[in-house]
Formats: structure tokens, sequence, C-alpha cells
């Protein structure tokens, strides 16, 4: 029991890591000034 969820926690730690890496390496190219609200805002609101 504790060794399946050690290791389910840990799968969850490094996916929750690998998720924000990735989110901020495609968000901030786009938007150098900005990279947070910028990109939200075109992810949210293509049109503007």
């Amino acid at each position: 029991m504790n060794e399946s969820t050690r290791e389910i926690l840990m799968v969850l730690a490094v996916a929750a890591v690998g998720l924000v890496a990735a989110a901020a390496i495609a968000l901030t190219p786009w938007h150098p000034h900005a990279p947070g609200t910028s990109a939200v805002v075109e992810v949210y609101a293509p049109s503007r």
C-alpha cells in the first residue's frame, strides 16, 4: 500500500512539474514582454 501510494504521488508530482515547465516554455516566446497575462488573453480571446 505505502509503496504504491508513494509511486502514484511521485508520478503526479513529476507530471505537475512537467506541465508547468511545458506551459512556461510554450507561453513565453510569443510575448516576451508579458508572457503570463498576454498569452492567457490570446488563448481565451484570439479575436482581439
